[in-house]
């Protein structure tokens, strides 16, 4: 049996942001559980597997998950020592509507097939710091309107994605056991010295892995960006915000 504690970071008007905490010491099943709500689901620790119908999730850093409302699934923990550590965006029904109509025609293989329950998609470097930015602003205890706006912009970001949506091979058994957390420390500093001009080597020396090393690690689990905070896609009018708001 999964045991976990879920906490509310903050409410919203059309939404939650939830903390998700595994305190699973050893591999477990949960029961049959039934999502009422619509879920964007972050990983920033720890690995879990998501089964809904006849699909099975691998959940862990560099991905995430989004789940409609009105489904069945279970959870697995599959590595004792890694528990899961989650933030969990809970939509209300009136704003799943209204985002089924906004975005029905980008991804209607998504919004208007009732056979797809759910989807586990890459992640992409502006998502990842809007996530973490996301957290950083609620621990500040900011206003309610630039939270509001900067979880609109990660909806609005993740739904561009929907278009294009490549099946996600399975990690290595021993990535998953030993690097998944290399890294999850990786992007931690790359957050936490987002201004700086950090080096690759400097990376590799901060998670105690060899450069060569780090660089495979890095590009197999986060598939969708280097390890590096740049990407050709990325908004740089929002990061100059962000940056701006941080200092």
């Amino acid at each position: 049996m999964v045991e976990a504690d879920v906490s509310i970071l903050h409410r919203g008007d059309f939404y939650r942001v939830l903390n998700f905490k595994c305190h699973c010491t050893e591999c477990s099943l949960s029961a049959k559980e039934y999502n009422k709500a619509f879920d964007i689901c972050f990983v920033r620790a720890g690995y879990f597997e998501y089964n809904i119908f006849r699909n099975r999730h691998e959940v862990h850093i560099g991905r995430v998950l989004l789940t409609k409302p009105g489904t069945e699934h279970t959870t697995a923990t599959t590595l004792n020592d890694q528990p899961d550590l989650c933030t969990v965006l809970d939509f209300t029904p009136a704003f799943y509507e209204r985002m089924t109509a906004d975005y029905g025609r980008l991804a209607p293989w998504f919004f208007h097939n009732n056979d797809v329950a759910s989807v586990l998609i890459n992640t992409s470097p502006q998502i990842n710091y809007f996530h973490r930015q996301l957290l950083a602003m609620l621990e500040e205890k900011q206003h309610h309107m630039p939270v509001d706006e900067l979880v609109l912009r990660i909806v609005g970001d993740i739904m561009r994605l929907l278009t294009h949506c490549p099946e996600l091979p399975e990690l290595p058994a021993s990535l998953k056991r030993y690097h998944l957390a290399t890294v999850e420390n990786a992007l931690a500093f790359l957050h936490d010295h987002f201004n700086q001009n950090i080096s690759l080597q400097q990376l590799a020396d901060h998670c105690c892995v060899s450069l060569f090393h780090f660089s495979r690690i890095f590009k197999s689990v986060m598939r969708s960006f280097r390890p590096i905070a740049t990407s050709p896609r990325f908004d740089y009018s929002t990061h100059n915000s962000c940056l701006r708001s941080r200092n």
